[in-house]
């Protein structure tokens, strides 16, 4: 496994990869860093694809409007490192903030209706420095396919959108989310939760199953879905919602009341229920995707 750790070590570091073996493809996978099974289950498909498994790890203080936020994010990189090796990634790049951001960057990147929705509003210019970093890393590494979770949806749809306007011959893939034995997405910041805060995080997807339930069910006011998430998350006084809402699938516009199938209306409403909650002091987010069928 080679590591890289600045930019000029790794453009020869990809040609020569690509020299070893031209028609392999390159598959990139970019990360925080705090690596978990989620980010195994990225580096596995890189892998059984047969592709080369690149992997940045770069804690990108752009993305972070809370500096505290920024501050208390776990990290280790000797483990991480060790994780890739484990999983046979081939590339690491691993650089510092001072080498990545040797000048202040002064390129604004947005894409309102879709940063300015869930997450968008309560963490603004968070979505900046998400399409800031990846379209970087993107033009460093011009991988053939970029592998992003589901957990991280919106993030995801902003990238998909942000590759197609570029036009980046790059696919972009979506990962489904991994989950722990209750059903709690993993995720970096799940090391910050407390014991007692860890137990209330775990009706955040029992939330949203049942939610999905409901609209399986017939469930057509979207509002009456998203109280019954607001309720069983909730029921744990540690929990503290930033927001529920159920948005259209790729346009992530907001859906609150499904059409009632009828002869002439078959169509399938494609959506996502998602979550934003505050367990103590941790916050987390999730989604389930829902239809109308």
């Amino acid at each position: 496994m080679k590591i890289i750790s600045t930019v000029s070590e790794l453009r020869p570091a990809l040609e020569l990869l690509r020299k070893e073996e031209p028609k392999r493809p390159l598959v990139f996978t970019a990360t925080l860093g705090c690596l978990h099974k989620g980010h195994e289950s990225m580096f596995s498909l890189a892998t059984k694809s047969g592709g080369w498994s690149a992997v940045s790890i770069f804690l990108n203080p752009l993305q972070f409007s809370d500096p505290n936020d920024y501050k208390i994010y776990p990290s280790n990189l000797e483990q991480d490192l060790e994780l890739c090796k484990k999983n046979q990634v081939d590339l690491v790049f691993a650089p510092s903030k001072e080498e990545f951001y040797s000048q202040k960057p002064l390129l604004k990147m947005q894409i309102p209706s879709l940063t300015d929705v869930l997450c968008g509003l309560g963490r603004k210019g968070h979505f900046e420095g998400v399409m800031y970093i990846v379209a970087r890393l993107l033009c460093l590494f011009m991988p053939d396919k970029a592998l992003f979770g589901k957990k991280d949806y919106q993030q995801y749809r902003i990238i998909c959108q942000m590759v197609s306007e570029f036009g980046l011959p790059i696919e972009i893939q979506s990962v489904e989310t991994v989950r722990e034995d209750d059903g709690l997405a993993f995720s970096s910041r799940n090391l910050l939760l407390s014991p007692k805060a860890r137990e209330a995080a775990g009706l955040i997807y029992r939330s949203l199953k049942m939610g999905k339930k409901a609209v399986d069910e017939g469930e057509r006011d979207l509002s009456l879905v998203s109280e019954i998430v607001r309720d069983i998350i909730l029921s744990n006084s540690l929990n503290r919602i930033d927001y529920v809402d159920t948005v259209e699938e790729k346009t992530l516009r907001p859906l609150k009341m499904l059409e009632k199938k009828t002869e002439k209306t078959k169509e399938t409403t494609r959506f996502l229920l998602a979550v934003a909650v505050f367990c103590e002091n941790t916050r987390l987010i999730d989604n389930i995707e829902c239809s109308s069928s």
